[in-house]
């Protein structure tokens, strides 16, 4: 059985000590495309479980600048999902700025939920964020300008408008 199906299981089972998570750091820089991915999703899903790790969160950081599109809304997801449990950084909502001016719709949608998220579940925003997201609110995918939205009230929340 591979890494990440005993991973998978683990998630599937409930059982997802934070030591199980030094694996999946591993994992996310592999080079082979397919397992980052998983790994990636595994993260996200581990975070679901209401388990997750800092070490974690400069690679997500760094993985909203992937080549690939799949990537980059994956490591927005799991950054937002870590967030809901209170694990993040003070300078990701920085980072999630970058994909907030992705070419591929799925990836801003998913950056501006994320950043949502951080002002909700962590009441960590920034000023130029609100900008962006209030420009995302004229994007021509309904699921981007539903994603600002969002996280604008949340920004609101926070005394951010």
């Amino acid at each position: 059985m591979s890494a990440l199906e005993l991973l998978s299981d683990m998630v599937k089972d409930g059982t997802t000590p934070e030591s199980s998570l030094d694996p999946l750091d591993d994992l996310m820089m592999n080079e082979d495309l397919e397992i980052r991915k998983a790994a990636l999703f595994l993260l996200g899903k581990f975070a679901l479980k209401k388990s997750g790790h800092m070490e974690s969160v400069p690679m997500l950081n760094d993985m909203l600048r992937d080549q690939d599109p799949e990537i980059r809304e994956n490591a927005a997801w799991a950054l937002g999902e870590l967030a809901g449990i209170d694990v993040g950084e003070l300078c990701t909502p920085y980072y999630l700025n970058y994909p907030l001016k992705d070419d591929v719709a799925e990836v801003r949608a998913m950056a501006a939920w994320a950043e949502g998220r951080y002002a909700e579940k962590m009441g960590v925003g920034r000023n130029d964020t609100v900008r962006l997201l209030k420009e995302l609110l004229e994007d021509e995918s309904g699921q981007v300008r539903k994603g600002a939205e969002w996280s604008l009230q949340r920004f609101k929340e926070i005394g951010l408008e």
